[in-house]
């Protein structure tokens, strides 16, 4: 994925805050980032921030650390909220 495609995604989806280059999701949005190629992608969920530098993007995920990847990498991203109190999830909110 293009640098500016991801930024305009991650500034758009309900859940994730822009904060400078990084971008943080909040408690209510699971966010799952997919890396390499669609349909040979590993998934990377529980993703608490992705940080964009110039030569690479940091994802933060909840239960791996932080992953160093290139930007291009990611082939897409998934947004969906948290289960409410009644265990239901809501809807997706993005896919790219």
């Amino acid at each position: 994925m293009q640098r500016e495609t991801l930024v305009n995604l991650l500034s758009s989806v309900a859940g994730v805050k822009r904060d400078g280059d990084r971008f943080r999701s909040d408690d209510e949005h699971e966010l799952t980032v997919y890396l390499g190629e669609p349909g040979r992608a590993m998934v990377v969920s529980h993703v608490q921030s992705i940080a964009l530098q110039p030569s690479h993007a940091e994802v933060e995920a909840r239960d791996r650390g932080v992953l160093y990847v290139p930007v291009d990498s990611i082939c897409a991203l998934q947004s969906v909220a948290a289960p409410n109190k009644a265990g239901k999830r809501g809807g997706v909110g993005f896919s790219g």
